[in-house]
């Protein structure tokens, strides 16, 4: 993530590790909210004309089979059907007000916070995928 960061003009920041998700409502938590993020760049750089990379693309596909595969045992877990798209709109939304600020604001300071935050959110996610 670290290099396609790079390509899109997003130097590197260290986030803070988050443990791994145990129960089956966590991990579709963490599925739903990281499909999301990575919704919302992919998104984001096609309507300014920038570029996305394939493997950019590849992990947002990544990221929700692994949120199609893991509701159904979080939903016989307890999570409300509905709890996953919430969490996953949420976290587009999120990051798309992330990264409107960062390419848009007139604030040089808050342009480069919201370029900070944005880039962290999707380090975040980063380390849930091998390779």
């Amino acid at each position: 993530m670290a290099l396609i960061l790079g390509l899109v003009g997003l130097g590197p920041i260290m986030g803070s590790a988050q443990p791994w998700p145990t129960s089956p409502s966590e991990r579709v938590q963490v599925f739903a909210t990281c499909a999301g993020r990575l919704s919302a760049f992919v998104d984001h750089q096609r309507t300014i004309g920038g570029l996305v990379p394939e493997q950019l693309e590849t992990q947002r596909g990544n990221f929700e089979a692994l949120l199609s595969a893991t509701i159904p045992d979080a939903v016989d877990y307890g999570l409300p059907q509905a709890q996953a798209m919430d969490w996953q709109i949420h976290a587009k939304l999120a990051q798309s007000r992330l990264l409107m600020r960062a390419d848009f604001y007139g604030d040089a300071i808050i342009k480069a916070k919201a370029r900070e935050a944005a880039e962290a959110f999707l380090r975040e996610c980063d380390r849930f995928l091998l390779g």
